[in-house]
């Protein structure tokens, strides 16, 4: 099955892995500085170990974020569309609160390379509760601590 990106999405995802090469790198230079400040013994030597465990986690954020543009498939939003989509701004009624949230519907794993609120993948919980609505449609989501219901208020295309 493919991951939808808008293009927006895809770009940023590739500059987010970009950073984290840059990262990686950076912390690398640190590991090579770092066994230079002592040459009795590597163990005890907090900046190498230190340098070390940053390599492991940037390494491991980077296998993440190139994972995620396996099977990419460009989708381009309607920018009128009659029902949520990928790339659209959903606002919904909370029918427990009364409160009114507006939700973007972002890309496959928007949330591991974007830093824009309230903005949802698709194939996230409430990214797939929404999916499909309509305006005037109700939504229930069930999470493991509760469940909440939503009314489709209005639908708005993306970029």
């Amino acid at each position: 099955m493919p991951n939808y990106f808008t293009r927006g999405d895809y770009e940023k995802l590739q500059k987010k892995i970009c950073e984290t090469e840059d990262k990686l790198d950076e912390v690398s230079k640190q590991i090579g500085e770092a066994c230079q400040q002592s040459s009795e013994t590597y163990h005890d030597n907090f900046p190498f170990e230190e340098a070390v465990r940053q390599q492991g986690f940037w390494s491991q954020r980077l296998r993440e974020l190139i994972n995620l543009q396996r099977d990419v498939e460009i989708v381009h939003p309607d920018p009128n569309p009659t029902e949520v989509i990928v790339g659209s701004s959903v606002t919904v009624e909370d029918m427990t609160t009364g409160k009114l949230e507006t939700h973007t519907i972002g890309s496959h794993g928007v949330a591991s390379y974007s830093d824009e609120p309230n903005m949802a993948s698709y194939d996230s919980p409430l990214g797939d509760c929404l999916m499909g609505a309509v305006r005037g449609n109700f939504r229930t989501l069930t999470l493991p601590t509760k469940i909440r219901k939503f009314l489709i208020k209005d639908i708005k295309g993306g970029a």
